[in-house]
């Protein structure tokens, strides 16, 4: 496949990697907002952050986050017997496992600034699912939006972000290590469809498919955390789904936690 035509997609097996995927999705989605001017940006960035705190406070991911990370841990760990490891490279993956741990664990969302500040607490108090606020609506966020310097509100929403790294380091750090448990293998589909046997969820909580993008389809996957169903789909609306039975070559990573 041509690098250039590539479409890679990640699905995850378990529900914590869902969740995991979807806030490292919410953290990048609120940097890409940071250096941008338009006070829509400015209101996606608030808006981004509540969710994740919501979110993050919702399906208490605090512990699970910690939990998930412990059991990497004791899995590279039990890596220093074997004589043929790294052991210095092993070694300080271990001691970043340990700092993120510690800083999550003394982590408190409830206490950060960000909910303090005036225009977090009147965003709070409005419909958040509602954007672009007229300016009588909300007339501190709408001078902050159009009417600060950009390279202090910058500043202001790089700090803001900031309060949340305990959350985004540990899960940036877990989806690394897990992103590089495992290697493509070449697949195919049979009649456009593909079933993925997986012996145990608990060790294999995500999955990559990458196909190439010419081939005008897109996958659709389903299933439990014991099988896994994908088949693709066409792009192209005029065809009938129902029919398609084009043999489609992908590649398909599957990650393991050990």
């Amino acid at each position: 496949m041509d690098d250039t035509s590539i479409l890679n997609y990640e699905f995850p097996i378990s529900e914590r990697y869902r969740i995991m995927l979807r806030l490292e999705h919410l953290f990048q989605f609120s940097r890409d907002r940071i250096n941008l001017n338009h006070p829509a940006d400015f209101e996606l960035f608030l808006q981004t952050l509540i969710e994740i705190s919501e979110l993050f406070k919702r399906t208490a991911y605090q512990s699970e986050l910690l939990d998930e990370i412990q059991k990497y841990h004791n899995y590279l760990l039990g890596l220093m017997e074997i004589p043929s490891v790294d052991k210095i490279a092993l070694d300080s993956i271990l001691t970043n496992i340990e700092s993120s741990s510690k800083s999550l664990k003394k982590f408190n969302i409830d206490a950060i600034q960000f909910f303090k500040h005036e225009i977090v607490k009147d965003f709070r108090k409005r419909d958040a699912l509602s954007l672009h606020h007229p300016c009588f609506d909300m007339p501190l966020l709408h001078y902050w939006s159009n009417h600060n310097h950009a390279l202090t509100r910058q500043t202001m929403l790089t700090e803001w972000i900031e309060e949340f790294a305990p959350i985004e380091d540990t899960l940036l750090l877990l989806l690394h290590l897990v992103r590089q448990s495992a290697y493509p293998k070449s697949e195919i589909t049979t009649q456009g469809k593909f079933l993925l046997n997986l012996s145990n969820a608990s060790t294999s909580p995500l999955i990559k498919i990458s196909y190439d993008a010419n081939l005008k389809v897109y996958p659709e996957i389903s299933g439990s955390k014991h099988r896994v169903y994908l088949r693709f789909m066409p792009v192209d609306t005029n065809v009938d789904c129902d029919i398609f039975k084009q043999e489609i070559p992908f590649e398909l990573t599957v990650y393991h936690l050990s």
